[in-house]
């Protein structure tokens, strides 16, 4: 409907306003919006009165469902999929099996993924409660009795909620059965859990029902049962001119998947060398004084690393001390040669003592013996 809606009708107010009236799910909004909408062009208001609004305003949508997509972006997802392009060029029996395979395996791996449930309701049904929870912390609760709740802002009134008929006037609550903002202010008033509150499609226990039956794979054919009836004749083939198409037709302005460009929204960049932000470490400007100053940095500290190393034997080989440093190094390496020297002719002298007490005692024992 959109497409055919912007070709007629190239100005984006309209169009803007054309998406809120979709998207309203109050029939007062609607018709406010619709009524902007003649305001601005008559020809696009009777365009649009031309279609039911049940088709295409979540203001009209049915409560049973509880559903309030206004996209067919279910039917975009399969349209996208690679295994059903791949199976569409295929003959009749090959893309039945391919789309037997994969919707089997799909159901395989939901009913996986249900048993992995740690609560009673799934991820993504938590977090879009979670997200209205958080909406809800700026109102004020009236109790009115009976479950039947006000919910003010700033003194204004903003919608009504029943607790117990689950409904919220803001409709959003009917349409997916997830409670919304307002009627999660009042359920906290009560002090109870919002995800007692939630419809009873989502839980655990009614997924497992839908995809709880196995798809049972399919044997080969020739052991097939025989039914006894005439085998289907395959229609006549005529060729069309041309390459066969094998994707569909997309609407005007419609950007193929292999063209699409998603573009990356960074807040700030912040360098690791300077830290200063704006750029990042390659695109730095000063990273060729910082890699000098840290490359140095690196010499030095090998330097005294294998100065301090040397024996001092071998320090008389080392380096040149700089002008300005003290000769202290040189007395060291005297006093320490001194040392040493005064210990070994401590230990010699303890070493002919003892040679010369063993001497004696050998001259003694050979006295005896004789």
């Amino acid at each position: 409907m959109y497409a055919n809606f912007k070709k007629k009708f190239k100005d984006d107010t309209i169009r803007g306003k054309l998406w809120k009236a979709a998207r309203s799910t109050k029939v007062e909004d609607f018709q406010t919006y619709m009524a902007e909408i003649k305001e601005l062009n008559e020809n696009a208001w009777k365009w649009l009165n031309g279609i039911s609004p049940s088709q295409w305003s979540k203001s009209f949508f049915s409560i049973h469902t509880k559903c309030d997509m206004t996209l067919n972006n279910l039917c975009e997802i399969v349209n996208e999929d690679k295994e059903v392009l791949e199976a569409r060029s295929s003959l009749i029996y090959s893309l039945l099996e391919m789309l037997h395979i994969k919707i089997m395996n799909r159901r395989a791996s939901r009913r996986a993924d249900l048993k992995r449930w740690y609560q009673d309701i799934g991820p993504k049904i938590s977090e879009v409660l979670d997200m209205e929870a958080k909406k809800s912390g700026n109102f004020v609760v009236h109790w009115g009795g009976q479950g039947h709740y006000q919910v003010s802002i700033n003194q204004t009134s903003i919608a009504t909620v029943n607790l117990r008929g689950k409904y919220c006037t803001c409709r959003k609550w009917s349409l997916i059965g997830i409670p919304c903002q307002h009627a999660i202010a009042a359920i906290y008033s009560e002090h109870e859990d919002p995800m007692k509150y939630v419809d009873i499609c989502y839980h655990k226990e009614s997924q497992m029902k839908c995809y709880g039956d196995v798809m049972y794979g399919i044997n080969m054919e020739k052991y097939w049962t025989k039914t006894g009836r005439p085998p289907l004749v395959p229609l006549r083939i005529v060729k069309q001119p041309g390459r066969p198409k094998k994707l569909r037709i997309r609407e005007i302005g419609e950007i193929p998947p292999s063209q699409r460009k998603f573009k990356l929204v960074h807040k700030s960049y912040t360098c690791s060398s300077c830290k200063q932000e704006g750029h990042n470490y390659k695109s730095c400007s000063k990273r060729a004084e910082l890699v000098a100053i840290i490359n140095k940095k690196k010499a030095t500290q090998t330097t005294q690393s294998s100065r301090s190393h040397l024996s001092p034997n071998e320090g008389s080989n080392a380096p040149e001390k700089e002008h300005g440093e003290d000769d202290d190094a040189e007395v060291r390496n005297q006093d320490f040669l001194t040392e040493m020297i005064h210990q070994i002719a401590t230990q010699n002298e303890a070493m002919l003592s003892i040679l010369k007490t063993y001497k004696e005692l050998a001259v003694k024992k050979k006295k005896k013996t004789q």
